[in-house]
């Protein structure tokens, strides 16, 4: 029989929350030429905005590179997991170097010239940023380089090429043994999330409190002290104690093993972890 502590999952869960393109708006970003060889006059490809993107365009090539390195790829369905705990780590990008060159020609099907085919190569920088929502700060920053070409129709080919080099960025990102360190559980969290996958334990029954011969109104101030917030990294409700250690709230807010931080009316706040949890009730 083995002695070994049980063992958690490797991994902290990463959630990808925001892209953002950090090159002003209308700023040459490469050129596109309307041939194969790349020999005519060029027209240049310009930035037509800048600021936040649409995160779910590149979520799915970071997702892709999440699930090559190890960790665990995000719920692909609609509603996601719905009693899954929020994110360890929320990861962040913001473009600020890119450069694009398309090469664009007709493509011959069945002796046919039918529509335009191009070969596309962009070079990106990214700076990431890697948060943990509960602490409300950043703990890790870093900047990752990347190329990549792409064979697509020249109506697209630019974001196509964009979109690959993004990816490639991510492949480095996860890469670094930095973020690795940053993004991976030490022994004793490991042996924190095990016991957690563990079967919840007997149900615990607290006495009852006998009926308070005391108006609600007299009872306010000690009534008060008794509701505190639970503050997750994305979300946030009230909760009451209902016994030493022990507070309750809804499932939602909080579902099992998710690390909290616990409010109290004076304003100071203490680290707090849900123990159990029943999204039915």
């Amino acid at each position: 029989m083995s002695n070994d502590a049980p063992s958690g999952p490797k991994h902290k869960t990463l959630s990808f929350v925001r892209a953002v393109l950090q090159i002003p708006q209308g700023q040459p970003v490469g050129n596109i030429y309307r041939d194969v060889l790349c020999a005519l006059a060029p027209s240049p490809i310009t930035t037509n905005f800048s600021g936040d993107m649409p995160a779910a365009d590149f979520r799915g090539a970071f997702a892709e590179q999440q699930a090559a390195a190890g960790y665990t790829a995000n719920d692909e369905s609609l509603f996601g997991d719905m009693d899954t705990k929020d994110p360890d780590l929320l990861v962040a990008a913001a473009i600020t170097g890119l450069n694009i060159k398309v090469c664009a020609g007709m493509a011959a099907r069945g002796g046919l010239l039918q529509g335009m085919s191009s070969s596309a190569t962009a070079q990106i920088v990214v700076n990431w940023q890697v948060a943990n929502g509960l602490e409300r700060k950043i703990v890790f920053k870093t900047t990752t380089q990347a190329k990549a070409s792409v064979q697509a129709d020249y109506r697209s080919a630019d974001m196509v090429a964009m979109r690959a080099a993004f990816s490639q960025a991510a492949k480095a990102l996860f890469a670094m043994p930095e973020f690795q360190q940053v993004t991976t559980f030490t022994a004793d969290e490991q042996a924190t999330t095990a016991q957690l996958s563990e079967p919840a334990p007997p149900t615990t029954y607290i006495a009852s409190v006998p009926l308070s011969a005391q108006s609600f109104q007299e009872q306010l101030k000690s009534t008060q002290a008794q509701v505190v917030t639970i503050r997750t990294g994305m979300a946030s409700g009230s909760g009451f104690y209902i016994a030493d250690g022990l507070i309750m709230t809804n499932h939602h807010v909080a579902g099992k093993g998710t690390a909290v931080k616990v409010r109290f009316l004076s304003g100071k706040e203490i680290d707090g972890l849900s123990i159990a949890s029943n999204a039915k009730r």
